[in-house]
């Protein structure tokens, strides 16, 4: 298990505790606490059994995105946004050391009940998102392909830009060292999804029939080791940008402002687990 030195940072030291090198770990103590774990994981089951994971989502094979799918996931981004608001609030509290209780007796307990409540924020959120998502006839694949190619693409947002506020911050140093290990780790499970999203497309389009489609899944992938750029986001494919320009005000208005609200966005993309031993884990990497 990984720990950090964050002096009297009471609440990011029990965050940081959770984070591990498998993943965001919430233990069988922890999940008893949270009673929407049961929930979460009948969920997960079913987006699984439905869809599958979010790395098996296939990508048109000619390169052209069907707007019908692109309008109901503006719906649903819309949904998710507002219902994600806890969440994004949680971690912009923590980004800024607002929850920080100090090294006494009383500060430690507050501190864990704060961190407990962004816990579970965050797996109700988890929840909710897989609920709304398998009314609409969505898989998490699918929504997560969207979402990423509008964040980093459409809408261009920097996650670095949104982390400056708390680097003007040095006082909470290491709440900002948290915040941006989760934004680093959300963001490679992310981007490693959506890679293994691009390859299946590689795998399925045909050069003869859809030439200039295979040379831009070909550049992407060969572009994917590159942190400067999100593949295939610069620039996105033609229909793509057009079924998103159809609905340019809507999104505009989702546009992440916050590092918390970044968070969020990405935490609507990851994938829970259980483990042997009644836990609960968001797979972070391998």
């Amino acid at each position: 298990m990984k720990k950090f030195l964050i002096g009297c940072a009471v609440v990011t030291a029990v965050l940081a505790l959770l984070l591990i090198g498998g993943g965001i770990f919430v233990g069988k103590w922890f999940a008893s606490q949270l009673p929407d774990t049961d929930r979460v994981e009948s969920f997960e089951q079913q987006m699984a059994d439905r869809f599958g994971p979010v790395s098996d989502f296939v990508p048109p094979a000619d390169g052209v995105y069907d707007p019908s799918r692109v309008a109901i996931f503006v719906d649903l981004r819309e949904r998710i946004v507002d219902l994600g608001r806890p969440v994004a609030e949680g971690y912009d509290e923590l980004g800024r050391g607002d929850r920080v209780g100090g090294r006494s007796l009383s500060g430690i307990i507050s501190g864990a009940r704060w961190t407990m409540r962004l816990l579970r924020n965050s797996l109700e959120y988890v929840a909710v998102v897989d609920s709304v998502l398998l009314d609409a006839g969505m898989g998490r694949g699918e929504f997560t392909h969207y979402q990423l190619l509008l964040l980093h693409g459409y809408l261009d947002v920097d996650p670095e830009a949104l982390l400056e506020p708390l680097q003007q911050r040095p006082e909470e140093d290491d709440a900002r060292k948290v915040i941006e290990k989760l934004v680093r780790e959300f963001g490679d499970e992310a981007r490693r999804s959506f890679e293994s999203q691009l390859r299946l497309a590689r795998s399925v389009a045909d050069a003869r029939t859809h030439p200039e489609w295979v040379a831009r899944l070909e550049a992407a992938l060969r572009e994917s080791g590159d942190d400067e750029s999100f593949p295939l986001s610069d620039p996105l494919p033609p229909s793509l940008r057009a079924a998103f320009d159809t609905h340019d005000d809507r999104l505009e208005a989702t546009r992440p402002r916050t590092i918390g609200e970044w968070l969020r966005d990405l935490s609507a993309t990851l994938e829970i687990e259980t483990d042997d031993d009644g836990g609960v884990q968001i797979r972070l990497g391998d």
